[in-house]
């Protein structure tokens, strides 16, 4: 009994090990970059949008100006991702965009049929109205990519901390934007770490 107990807890413990070095890129990400932060965070149910947006506001500089850069698919309750996120930040600004990367290059990993395309685009727009009719004091912009969502941020030139979520896949094209070599490097030193063993 004693052997079969330290074999357990020898196991507990790598368990644990393991995930205390758990990476999940697009979970409490944080990517600097001339005068915005960009605070990544997947969430995309009730539950994980609070979490997010508490993380959010540990993280986030008080006078720097609050954006979120939000997608969710259709089968999502939109009406209750934008309450949840309304009701703990004060935000200056929100932006929808599909789980497009850019419409000017395309990444092999994430390429999208052109009517799925075509939805996404379409939903961003409409939760943009859906945003300016529940919210008119928050002014509102959807664009067709996330490249494109950034770079009205960063073009501004004002000092921001801008929230992404609402969904992984949203989270994947920001990566792909905001900082393309990180998800090569991420997948390259896991297969590196799987290849080892």
């Amino acid at each position: 009994p004693a052997e079969v107990l330290q074999n357990i807890s020898s196991g507990i413990n790598a368990e644990y090990g393991g995930i205390e070095r758990c990476q999940w890129p697009g979970r409490n990400h944080v990517i600097y970059r001339k005068t915005v932060s960009f605070f990544l965070d997947g969430a995309h149910t009730p539950v994980s949008i609070a979490k997010c947006t508490e993380w959010f506001k540990s993280q986030s500089t008080g006078s720097r100006k609050k954006i979120l850069i939000a997608n969710t698919t259709r089968d999502r309750q939109i009406a209750t991702f934008l309450k949840i996120i309304n009701e703990a930040i004060h935000l200056d600004q929100i932006i929808f965009c599909p789980n497009i990367a850019s419409n000017l290059y395309t990444v092999k990993d994430c390429e999208w049929p052109e009517n799925v395309k075509a939805g996404m685009i379409r939903t961003a727009h409409e939760n943009r109205e859906i945003w300016s009719e529940e919210y008119p004091s928050v002014p509102a912009l959807s664009f067709s990519s996330v490249a494109e969502a950034v770079e009205s941020v960063e073009s501004s030139g004002v000092e921001a901390d801008v929230l992404i979520t609402g969904s992984l896949h949203l989270i994947g094209a920001a990566l792909q934007v905001l900082d393309p070599g990180y998800l090569e490097d991420s997948s390259r030193s896991l297969t590196k770490q799987y290849s080892s063993k």
